[in-house]
C-alpha cells in the first residue's frame, strides 16, 4: 500500500472507514451469540430453563486452555544440542515468569472464551518497563480491509483497532 504525502488525514480516514465497513454487522452478531451464550435464546429477557450453550462452551474453553498449566517451547529443531536447549528452557520460564506477572495467561483464557462465542478473541499485547501489559480487544473494535484474508501478515494492507483512551495515556 503506497501512503500519500498530501490529504494524509482524508487517506488515514478513508482506510479506516473500510476496515470498518463491517463493523455494525460484527457488533450485532456478537450481541446475538453473547445473548445465547449468556441466556440461552436470542432474547435476554426471555432466558432458556437450562442454559446448555454456556455449559458446552465453558466445558470446552476449560479443555481447550488452561492457565494453570501455561507452557512454552522455544528450540530450534534444525540445532538440536545442549546448549540451546538449555537456552530455551530459560527463555521458556522467563517468558512464563512474566505471563503470569502481567495476568497475561488469565488473558488467554479469556481470550478463548471470547472466540468461542464471537468467533475471534485477539490480545493486544504491549511491553511497558519491565512487563507486559496485556489487553482484550473485542472484535467489534477491530477491522481489517480485507477480510477473506486470514493472516495478519504482509498480505493484509491494513487493519485498525480502535480504542478509548484518557486525556493522560494520551
Amino acid at each position: 500500500m503506497r501512503i500519500p504525502k498530501k490529504d494524509l488525514r482524508g487517506f488515514v480516514r478513508g482506510v479506516t472507514n473500510q476496515c470498518l465497513s463491517s463493523r455494525e454487522n460484527r457488533t450485532n452478531r456478537g450481541q446475538l451469540f453473547e445473548s445465547y451464550y449468556s441466556a440461552g435464546s436470542s432474547d435476554p429477557s426471555n432466558p432458556a430453563m437450562y442454559n446448555k450453550v454456556f455449559a458446552s462452551i465453558d466445558e470446552l474453553e476449560s479443555l481447550l486452555y488452561s492457565p494453570v498449566s501455561l507452557r512454552f517451547h522455544i528450540g530450534d529443531p534444525d540445532i538440536p544440542n545442549v546448549v540451546n536447549e538449555a537456552k530455551g528452557r530459560a527463555a521458556s520460564a522467563r517468558l512464563r515468569t512474566h505471563f503470569r506477572q502481567s495476568d497475561a495467561d488469565s488473558m488467554i483464557s479469556q481470550a478463548v472464551g471470547s472466540g468461542l462465542v464471537k468467533g475471534i478473541g485477539i490480545i493486544k499485547m504491549l511491553y511497558k518497563k519491565t512487563n507486559f501489559s496485556p489487553t482484550l480487544v473485542p472484535p467489534e473494535e477491530f477491522g481489517v480491509m480485507r477480510e477473506n484474508h486470514t493472516k495478519l501478515d504482509s498480505d493484509m494492507e491494513a487493519f485498525t483497532h480502535t480504542m478509548r483512551i484518557t486525556q493522560h495515556q494520551f
